[in-house]
């Protein structure tokens, strides 16, 4: 059966976090969604132990195990392609998500089609702590891009459709694929962030 969301989350060599960040998802109040976690060739940690461990006793969740090394920006595309949800969420493996993001995600996008991209504020813990706090209107992200990428990437949720009908995957030429990739989305809709927090990201020692 398919799934309203899809979570894609790629992985190499993470399990210090990984499992923090699963039950993150697992605990969602939105409950109808698969999670799809592609294991990058050469992770060579405990990495797909946790995640084969959380599919024996969660049939949402999958292991997708890359026979070559691909990249972030392949494996992202990669786990997009195998997904089956209306939705795509992204999600990383050192980042948490608040308990009711997916729902409050879905809500939006419900609610207005002409959305494409739906983010949200994301909480800045470990080193420092900060509130990466993101615009709402959809003219103004469309303006913050000619800039910087004003997207916590790590809290998206993406219309699976307009990827697949304008052909919007990542693009590995770039150091900053995701960047690159909003760039091309606004052509296609309008681009907005909940303006609350929806979830947590990791900063590095």
């Amino acid at each position: 059966k398919m799934a309203k969301i899809s979570v894609v989350m790629p992985v190499f060599n993470s399990e210090r976090y990984l499992e923090e960040a699963i039950d993150s998802i697992r605990k969602q109040t939105f409950d109808d969604w698969e999670m799809l976690v592609i294991n990058e060739f050469g992770s060579n940690d405990r990495s797909s132990e946790i995640i084969k461990k959380y599919a024996d006793i969660d049939h949402r969740i999958k292991l997708i195990q890359n026979t070559k090394k691909i990249g972030i920006a392949e494996s992202l595309n990669l786990g997009i392609r195998l997904a089956s949800g209306e939705y795509i969420a992204r999600i990383d493996a050192d980042d948490l998500a608040e308990t009711d993001r997916f729902q409050k995600q879905v809500d939006l996008l419900d609610s207005f089609p002409e959305v494409v991209i739906c983010g949200g504020w994301q909480l800045h813990f470990g080193k420092n702590v900060w509130i990466h706090t993101t615009q709402s209107d959809p003219e103004q992200c469309k303006a913050n891009l000619l800039f910087y990428c004003d997207l916590c990437h790590s809290t998206l949720m993406i219309r699976k459709k307009t990827i697949l009908e304008h052909k919007l995957f990542y693009d590995k030429k770039y150091f900053a694929e995701d960047f690159e990739l909003w760039t091309r989305f606004v052509q296609y809709g309008k681009i907005t962030n909940i303006p609350e927090v929806l979830g947590k990201y990791r900063e590095g020692e």
